[in-house]
Parts: C-alpha cells; structure tokens; sequence
C-alpha cells in the first residue's frame, strides 16, 4: 500500500513538473531549466522555483524532458548502434578484440551479455580459457564516466565507477571501479562512447520510481 501511495504521488508529482533531467547515473531531479550551455547547465529545483539556481555539467546529463514533452539527448549514439541489442553486440566484439587486463598486453577479456549485466573475464594467455569467473558489471547504475587516460604508443585506460553483483546468489550490489586496458585511442573512444549509450538505454527502461 505504501509503494502504491508513493507511486501515485510521484506520477501527480512529475506530471506537473517543469523539465526532467535524467543523469547518466541514472538519478533523476525534476527541475526548470535555466540555461543550456555547451558545458552546463543551470536550472532551479521545482519545489523550490523561487530558490537559487544549481549547475551540472552536461558530461554527466543522459537526457532532458521539457514541460511541453521535447526532449534533448546529451549522449552521441554510436554510428549504426542505436538499439540496445546492437550496442551489447558492438560492446562485445570491441572489447574482445582491444582490450586486456590492466597491467597485461596478453591477456585479454572475455565479454558475455547476461541480460542486462556485463560479465568480463580474464582470459589465460593463449587466449584459451579464462581464468576466473569474472564479475557482472550492471552498466544501468553509473556513477562516474571518468574520461579516457590517454597514454603513449596507443595505450588507453577507461576507468568507469559503477555497481557490480558482489554475491550473485542474493544479488547483492556494490560500488567499484572498473578500469580496463585498451589497445588504441581511438578505440577506447569508441567503447567508452557505446558504454555511454547502453547505460543511457538501460536507464530509460527503468520506470521513474526505479530511478530513484
């Protein structure tokens, strides 16, 4: 009764919101935009409209729903991988192919969708077997995108804050840092891109009460 009480109170309580900004964390603060700049943007909190204004930078913004049902997606799809099946399939084959763990060029990742978690494994140097089991990342609870550490001769770390199961069998979450190793910049670019894009979609699967 009580999550029904709360559900009805925050379907009245959105309906009549100005703007909705949905962060890449999947956080959700219903505001009125200010201003819109390349980097930020300014809005006030709608329950407090004659309060002060607050800024967030726009790197951290998956999407903003307007009043009138626009909306504005601050996250660049990867070319030709809009859908969600097609992303978890791009992700796969670019992570097999380019990236390693960290500390290693020969030993790369193992990448398997399982629903909606990201499993990686380590695979044995020959490429063979991994050699553990590998943790399920779940990409639709980001908390932090860090950029990409670019460094010489093409070596790249992407380093992602977010939840992975700690106990598959509760299904416990906990918050970690996930940093692979890739071989190409412009491929780190890419994978981190289409990173962007699943947690985007994953968020938007969510209902709003989820989101919170």
């Amino acid at each position: 009764m009580k999550k029904l009480i709360f559900l009805l109170f925050l379907i009245g309580y959105t309906a009549f919101a100005q703007d909705t900004i949905i962060k890449i964390n999947g956080d959700v603060v219903v505001s009125k935009i200010v201003e819109i700049r390349s980097d930020e943007v300014s809005y006030k909190k709608f329950s407090n409209l004659d309060g002060p204004a607050y800024r967030i930078q726009t790197k951290e913004i998956a999407e903003i729903i307007f009043e009138n049902g626009t909306s504005e997606n601050f996250i660049e799809a990867p070319k030709n991988q809009k859908t969600l099946e097609e992303t978890k399939s791009f992700l796969v084959r670019m992570i097999e192919q380019h990236c390693f763990e960290r500390g290693s060029d020969v030993r790369r990742y193992r990448a398997a969708f399982e629903g909606d978690f990201l499993r990686l494994q380590v695979m044995n140097k020959k490429g063979t077997s991994p050699v553990n089991g590998g943790l399920l990342w779940d990409f639709g609870q980001v908390h932090e995108f860090h950029r990409v550490s670019k460094r010489e001769v093409g070596l790249a770390f992407i380093n992602i804050w977010l939840n992975f199961i700690s106990d598959e069998e509760k299904g416990t979450r906990k918050k970690n840092k996930l940093v692979i190793q890739v071989a190409g910049h412009d491929e780190a670019d890419q994978i981190v891109l289409a990173l962007k894009h699943l947690n985007k979609l994953l968020v938007a699967e969510k209902t709003p009460v989820e989101r919170f």
